[in-house]
């Protein structure tokens, strides 16, 4: 597994989260399953916090089209 080509948030970590990986590797076998696990551990932050960013810009852009409470009930829109 390689790291995925995502392109990351502002503010993300990604020389830190690349240092530490780099570190634990060389005290791991390889190829090993443990290796395996963590490669797919880091595919799985960037997955996440990606989504996570993304559905932020769009609870956001929501709340600025549509305002911060549903319609009311009652018909008016």
């Amino acid at each position: 597994m390689t790291p995925t080509n995502l392109t990351m948030p502002p503010g993300f970590p990604d020389a830190t989260l690349h240092d530490i990986k780099a570190h634990v590797i060389l005290k791991m076998k390889t190829p090993s399953q443990e290796l395996d696990n963590l490669l797919g551990a880091e595919n799985g932050i960037r997955f996440r916090l990606r989504a996570c960013s993304d559905y932020s810009d769009e609870f956001t852009d929501s709340v600025q089209k549509f305002g911060d409470t549903p319609a009311s009930s009652r018909g008016e829109f």
